[in-house]
């Protein structure tokens, strides 16, 4: 009735508690805002959860094998990287090349690397082949900003606007790249 409603398109289905959590991770797999990172968290999980295998998660799930075993690899970051790259947004191919590297030191600097020099994915493997080849290419963090870190700036606007928006007042925040 709250949404001025007298009846609704729905189905009633009686699941296990199996079934429950697989329609769960579907829905959640199906979401825009579900990172891969994200993702591979949730199978992780339904696979121990369920004492599922590989191929008995695949088949609960309907996707391919090669798909799912490409997302739960990145479970293979320690929680310290996968915020790190959650953090800077890092996209999934150029995780994929971090996750070649073996310490967590070495994919840290990576990280921060790709972040600071917006790399593309050519330059991503190019420098994780140098290091992999054992080349120590200079990767050392280098500050872009020397008035204060601009992530606290753009943290601070967008909690103003969460306030401002919570106090019913009417806002609009854009947010883009240049030089």
């Amino acid at each position: 009735e709250i949404a001025g409603l007298k009846k609704i398109p729905a189905y009633i289905m009686d699941f296990t508690d199996t079934q429950a959590r697989i329609c769960s991770i579907i829905e959640n797999i199906h979401r825009e805002n579900l990172t891969y990172l994200d993702e591979s968290e949730s199978l992780s999980h339904l696979a121990d959860i369920e004492s599922l295998n590989l191929s008995s998660l695949c088949c609960a799930l309907c996707k391919d094998e090669k798909l799912i075993e490409e997302k739960m690899r990145f479970k293979r970051f320690s929680p310290k990287i996968s915020k790190k790259i959650a953090y800077y947004k890092i996209p999934e191919e150029h995780a994929k090349q971090i996750l070649r590297l073996g310490d967590d030191e070495t994919r840290e600097k990576v990280i921060l690397k790709i972040a600071d020099d917006g790399y593309d994915i050519n330059q991503t493997k190019e420098l994780v082949e140098k290091l992999l080849l054992g080349e120590t290419p200079k990767i050392e963090h280098k500050k872009k900003y020397s008035n204060g870190d601009l992530r606290l700036f753009k943290n601070t606007l967008n909690q103003t606007v969460t306030i401002m928006k919570k106090s019913g007042m009417r806002t609009t925040a854009r947010e883009f790249d240049c030089d």
